[in-house]
């Protein structure tokens, strides 16, 4: 075999110089997937330009070719080597299966609406296709940019050869009037809509809206006077008099005209046959009902609708006298606009101001004055939200394809076909919507763009479709299909089934994931999944896994020295503990509230007129009190009041005041608070948006009001409406402020404090008191009332006895109508403590201690005992490691409350996942101080901690616990997340060991002793060896851990892989690792100084994968805990500082020669 690699082709496919090489390519490449995916904002982009290109292909192919002719190359193999040899084995599996899926599977989604059946998928895949009379034909195609054209695949339909192709694209297709011939006269002007200028057309005889006033176009001249109701008028000949009679909601008014008399009984703006009667809202079908009488003592009625008078009609089912009486209903208010001899006329039923954009001259137009319409003219009326700009009189308009704004809009292609003479028909198809019919040689052809059937030899019919929610909320916690499996073939008949997330149905050879639901909750979404590489993928991961074991417990297996074997197996028990971690459950007790009696204590209140401190006692029961948030979570009191006051006020607390206190005081006394300064505003630009000075701390809900307007309700609509990338820093404020606002706003509507049950409500709603009054019997009525009346009116006036009354009996109510969903009495302490005690944040400070008492620590161990153990009698070492403990005490004991009152392991949202990363990092940097006892581990793991908790506290970070999504309701959570984000905490610690390497490096050059710079070159080769294994270990973690995603996402919903950003960085991450791994085992890129610094790239793509993915990019696994403010300009000068230490150290590595420092032990 050595023998066969002579040969210099063989040798330079099977080095691992090219593997790295390729590696490096496929890790760029990808890296490019995620933006153009971005750019794009579509993943077709990406897979057509890199994941499904050729080139992309095939270098995952010679990755594959490289790895089994290293393989063969490096034959035989020692017994220590065996999980090195695994892993690279189970890549070329994963590999190898990830073909046979991407050739021999297939995937799509079975739409099922309730009470049909379904015996077809819409493949996964968009076509562009061709129906004939007997025959279909079509091919994939992958369209995500304007004009994308030019693509062509000959076809057969009913025994002709085609072309088939696309000559357009539009990624948001919309038809737009031009000027053109033969088609209506159109009108172009400019109107604000939400505070935007857009072009719009009306066209000849259409009726449209100009804000909130009707409008309408025709040719000729204005018909009859103008109507100056904003409802309409009623015009009446009776004999010789004409009467004109304004309409409007009935009330009781009687008018005459030629002896009759007539009444308005009815009114509606919005006509619908069986629905609501409306007499407000936009005029969309306006229609009158008029009682007739004359003077013959004869009466009738008639019904009129304005927009549609062949419709008007008598009383039915008797003989109407008035059925010839001249009546019509006509709605000329608002604005109409007429075109004759090449000019545009105008009249209004609202007087108009006319400004000169040019001159900026103002002039006033009477209601119901006919005026010219000038361009280039801007025509206003502020009261009825009346605003519009002429830009130009068309003779003639006709549609044409255009890319839309409206990013919700659909895509379309230009499909064309064309016969073997060059004879072509084409037409624009809507993704997924019907064919378009075209003609071709005088046969009727229809073209298509979108999913196409791949039909089924068995069918799914929908029996039931049943979606849960979390109590009291619309926020889905699971949905499920019951479906019926017919298969007649097989002889299966109304086969019932149930799918549910991560539960699917297998029959066929596929299985069938529950994916999605329609809008209406009347119709399910299964994905369905053919994968024959299914298994053999399995098997990979099962290799890879057990070959990353196999490596850590390399040198407990095959031990050289038991120095050696230290670092495996402090690496084996952080994966123990993690993985012990992902499978544990926490353990809920029952609840029983404690009562105590103290409605007769009556304590004085706070001199404040406008609040009222409670006494402890009282504080206690209202903090326990519970409460159903909007997402529908059952939370305590306490909770919800920390969290309004710490996101309104910026503060905790707020005027040095229990937060309890003072949300109970924003909901008691609206009007005194309203004048006070409560929103915090701490950036300032903001403060000079405002108009307040840049000492303003916070400002006052009335100093954003002028009379009943919110000043700044324009500048926020502005601000949602500019692009996330184009947002200014003060326009993201802005919306933050606004949302605080708001908050603010239904504390003191009371809508915030939803504390009573709905009685016998299936869905265990909760509701505030004015919410759920209409929903009560009058007995309850009686009881609710009585309740939040005392507690209010106790507020109010600072009686602390009828404020206990009133707490007492809201906790009665809820144990009698909401106990099913009250948390267990264990699950609220938790909370309750863990909101109190901020462990967390504690825990920063001794562990702040521990950094500083470690790290002096080892450099006196350093220079004085040459790296040896330290002993446990060195006074500063003790006292660092019992600081340290006392850090990792606290944390346990936090993460453990926070899991205990979510009822589930605090993993699902970004704060969570830094918190159980800090854990990792504390466990990972005490266990490796037990084994070496050098301090430096500990003493960086220390620094680490304190890095991440200080992120999970940055606002971008919602802290609040939140109900699961139900794809999240699994216990592959536990398990997926605690593995890749433990790993994590393993690059983190291995980039501040890199940091450190490269600050030694430094003080070796600067130092004038040999000694001294023998003792740091003897450091550096132990830090490379434990920074090695803590590499290895935290590669196997997000390998293992990015595998297992793969998994659960198959178990899932059918595919354990998609280039979605998040997996794809996870993915980058891994290759950047093990390139860096492998520039040990390549002579010539052997460093201490590489491998230190490698380490910033490796944590560059951690906080990407992690930070990026989430804020800067999209994708199924980006999740909003807040907007991407860009990247903060510390960050900037950190990587600055890293790089000046990067290349400085660089400097000095290559001119010291330590021969020792090239050797490395291979894996």
């Amino acid at each position: 075999m050595k023998e066969l690699f002579k040969n210099p082709a063989l040798n330079f496919l099977a080095s691992m110089k090219l593997g790295v090489v390729l590696m490096a390519v496929v890790a760029i490449a990808s890296i490019f997937g995620t933006f153009i995916e971005s750019f794009y904002g579509g993943r077709d982009a990406a897979f057509d330009i890199i994941y499904d290109a050729w080139w992309f292909e095939g270098a995952l192919a010679f990755i594959c070719l490289n790895l089994l002719l290293s393989f063969f190359k490096r034959m035989p193999y020692k017994a220590h080597q065996t999980g090195a040899v695994l892993v690279h084995i189970a890549m070329i599996v994963i590999l190898v299966a990830a073909g046979m899926t991407r050739y021999m599977g297939y995937e799509g989604v079975m739409p099922i609406r309730e009470g049909a059946t379904t015996d077809y998928i819409l493949s996964a895949k968009d076509h562009v296709r061709v129906t004939g009379e007997t025959q279909e034909a079509s091919f994939p195609v992958r369209l995500y940019k304007r004009q994308q054209g030019d693509i062509w695949q000959k076809v057969m339909v009913d025994g002709q050869e085609y072309e088939l192709g696309v000559a357009d694209f539009w990624p948001h297709f919309a038809e737009v009037y031009q000027a053109g011939p033969g088609g209506p006269a159109g009108f172009q002007y400019r109107v604000s809509m939400d505070g935007e200028i857009v072009s719009k057309v009306m066209t000849e005889g259409e009726r449209t809206k100009i804000g909130s006033v009707n409008a309408s176009l025709r040719r000729g001249d204005f018909r009859g006077d103008a109507s100056v109701s904003p409802y309409g008028d009623l015009r009446v000949r009776s004999g010789d008099e004409v009467c004109t009679i304004p309409v409007g909601p009935p009330d009781g008014s009687v008018h005459t005209c030629g002896g009759l008399e007539l009444e308005i009984t009815e009114f509606q703006t919005s006509f619908v046959v069986g629905g609501p009667s409306r007499s407000d809202g936009p005029m969309d079908n306006p229609m009158i009902r008029v009682a007739i009488k004359d003077d013959r003592g004869r009466s009738g009625e008639r019904v009129f609708f304005a927009y549609h008078p062949e419709f008007s009609m008598g009383h039915s089912g008797a003989e109407d006298p008035f059925a010839d009486l001249d009546m019509a209903y006509t709605v000329a208010s608002g604005i109409e606009f007429v075109f004759a001899d090449g000019k545009l006329r105008a009249r209004a039923s609202f007087p108009i101001e006319a400004m000169d954009m040019s001159t900026e001259e103002r002039s006033a137009i009477a209601a119901a004055a006919v005026f010219d319409v000038t361009e280039q003219m801007l025509y206003v009326n502020d009261d009825r939200g009346f605003s519009f700009m002429p830009m130009r009189m068309m003779d003639s308009v006709v549609l044409v394809p255009a890319e839309s704004e409206d990013p919700n809009a659909p895509p379309a292609a230009r499909v064309v076909i064309r016969d073997g003479q060059g004879n072509e028909a084409s037409a624009i198809c809507v993704k997924s919507s019907r064919s378009e019919t075209v003609e071709l040689n005088d046969r009727r052809l229809r073209l298509g763009y979108g999913p196409i059937k791949i039909p089924l030899s068995y069918s799914l019919t929908l029996d039931d479709f049943v979606l849960n929610t979390y109590p009291g909320s619309d926020n889905p916690a699971t949905y499920e299909s019951y479906v019926l499996l017919n298969d007649p073939a097989n002889g299966i008949k109304d086969q019932r089934e149930h799918i549910y997330m991560n539960h699917p149905l297998s029959y066929g050879g596929a299985k069938h994931f529950q994916s999605s639901y329609d809008p209406d909750r009347k119709g399910t979404v299964l994905s369905v999944n053919f994968d024959p590489g299914k298994y053999p993928t399995y098997f990979g991961y099962f290799l890879i896994t057990l070959g990353f074991v196999l490596v850590v417990l390399k040198n407990v297996l095959f031990p050289h020295s038991s120095r050696q074997s230290r670092v495996p197996l402090a690496v084996l028990a952080v994966l123990l503990t993690c993985g012990f971690a992902g499978q544990a459950m926490a353990q809920d007790e029952g609840r029983g509230h404690s009562e105590q009696n103290h409605a007769g204590q009556n304590h004085a209140g706070h001199q404040d007129p406008g609040f009222v401190s409670l006494d402890e006692p009282a504080r206690e029961l209202a903090s326990r009190l519970v409460i159903q948030d909007f997402q529908g979570r059952m939370k305590p009191l306490d909770t919800l009041a920390r969290e309004m006051t710490m996101k309104v006020a910026k503060s905790t607390k707020f005027h040095k005041e229990h937060p309890v206190d003072m949300f109970l005081n924003w909901s008691s006394n609206p009007p005194y608070w309203w004048k006070q300064d409560v929103i915090g505003v701490r950036h300032g630009g903001l403060k000079k948006f405002l108009g307040v000075s840049e000492g303003t701390k916070r400002v006052s809900m009335a100093s954003l009001f002028e009379g009943n307007d919110y000043r700044l309700l324009q500048d926020v609509r502005a601000a949602h409406r500019t692009p996330d990338p184009e947002r200014s820093k003060v326009q993201r404020k802005l919306i933050s402020f606004d949302e605080r606002f708001n908050l603010l706003y239904m504390t003191f509507q009371g809508s915030t404090l939803r504390l009573f049950p709905v009685p016998g409500d299936e869905n265990n709603t909760w509701l505030s008191i004015e919410d759920v009054r209409p929903r009560l019997t009058a007995a309850q009525a009686e009881e609710y009332g009585t309740a939040y009346s005392s507690l209010m009116s106790g507020l109010k006036a600072g009686d602390q006895g009828r404020i206990m009354q009133g707490l007492q009996a809201i906790d009665t109510i809820q144990h009698e109508y909401g106990a099913a969903v009250i948390p267990s009495d264990t699950r609220l302490e938790a909370e309750l403590f863990y909101n109190k005690s901020h462990l967390f944040s504690w825990a920063m400070v001794p562990l702040l201690g521990a950094f500083v008492l470690m790290m002096g620590a080892f450099f006196w161990n350093l220079f004085r005992h040459r790296m040896a153990r330290i002993s446990f009698r060195n006074p500063v070492y003790s006292l660092g490691l019992l600081a340290y403990l006392a850090g990792l005490g606290m944390m346990i004991a936090a993460y453990a409350l926070r899991w205990i009152a979510s009822g589930r392991a605090p993993l699902s949202n970004g704060h969570e996942s830094l918190l159980f990363i800090a854990v990792a990092a504390v466990v990972l940097g005490f266990i490796a101080e037990l084994v070496f006892r050098v301090a430096l581990p500990a003493s960086l793991s220390a620094l680490l901690t304190v890095i991440i908790l200080g992120v999970s506290m940055l606002s971008i970070f919602d802290p609040a616990i939140g109900p699961l999504v139900p794809v999240l309701v699994s216990y592959w959570l536990n398990i997926h997340v605690t593995i890749i984000t433990a790993s994590y905490a393993f690059f983190g610690l291995a980039f501040l060991q890199g940091v450190m390497s490269m600050m030694l490096i430094l003080q070796r050059s600067f130092s004038k002793s040999t000694r001294r710079q023998e003792t740091i070159s003897f450091a550096l080769r132990v830090l490379d060896k434990i920074n090695f294994w803590i590499l290895v270990a935290g590669l196997g973690m997000l390998s293992i851990g990015t595998l297992l995603g793969g998994v659960w996402a198959n178990e899932s919903w059918g595919r354990y892989w998609g280039w979605d950003p998040k997996e794809t960085w996870s993915w980058i991450t891994i290759l950047v690792a093990a390139v860096g791994l492998h520039f040990r085992y390549i002579k010539s890129l052997r460093s201490i100084w590489l491998n230190a610094w490698w380490n910033w790239v490796v944590i560059d793509s951690v906080l990407m994968t992690y930070f990026g993915v989430n804020y800067f990019l999209v994708g199924l696994h980006s999740y909003g805990a807040g907007d991407a403010n860009g990247v903060p300009v510390w960050v900037h000068i950190f990587n600055l500082v890293l790089l000046v230490l990067v290349i400085v150290s660089g400097v000095l590595y290559s001119n010291y020669k330590d021969p020792s420092e090239n050797v490395v032990e291979l894996a």
